[in-house]
């Protein structure tokens, strides 16, 4: 079962008798009634954080994402669907949020930079030695200069390294 469907059948029971249900409160919202889309957070919060907890397993993380969904509703509340399930479509878009949260804990892992710190140094240790060769000791101390300093050096150093030769 994923996520999704897990947190539908978690989501609150809700009394017709006693409430007024999701698709009034989203068209009161839409009329410019706060306290209507309050209802609906107040409504599924704690099924929002429990899908977001469930996914990110941090319990930080998880109010993040379930906050960020509510905020990303309220703003799109203009393309829901009449007549589809609010549920649905909240948890849907927390879902979504914890997927990007996991993508980005992916890309930027702590295992996944030295391997690339240490390809981007190894290469360019290699080209420093491929470009040193027989050099005097003036000449490895300037092109040491701009080869670690890059552009912005270079424009600095060489005129100044070379003002009074000529």
């Amino acid at each position: 079962m994923t996520s999704v469907a897990a947190a539908v059948l978690e989501a609150p029971a809700i009394d017709p008798a006693t409430t007024v249900d999701d698709q009034t409160l989203v068209t009161e919202a839409l009329a410019g009634r706060g306290e209507a889309f309050g209802s609906l957070v107040e409504r599924y919060d704690r099924a929002v954080y429990h899908l977001a907890y469930r996914t990110l397993r941090d319990s930080e993380e998880a109010r993040d994402v379930a906050q960020e969904a509510f905020f990303k509703a309220y703003r799109s509340l203009r393309t829901f669907r009449p007549g589809a399930k609010f549920s649905t479509w909240i948890f849907s878009i927390a879902y979504h949020a914890c997927c990007d949260r996991l993508n980005r804990r992916k890309r930027y892992s702590n295992e996944e930079l030295p391997e690339r710190a240490d390809r981007v140094f190894r290469s360019a240790d290699d080209r420093w030695r491929n470009s040193v060769g027989a050099r005097s000791g003036a000449e490895l101390v300037l092109g040491a200069a701009l080869f670690v300093g890059g552009p912005n050096v270079r424009q600095v150093v060489w005129p100044a390294a070379f003002a009074g030769a000529g």
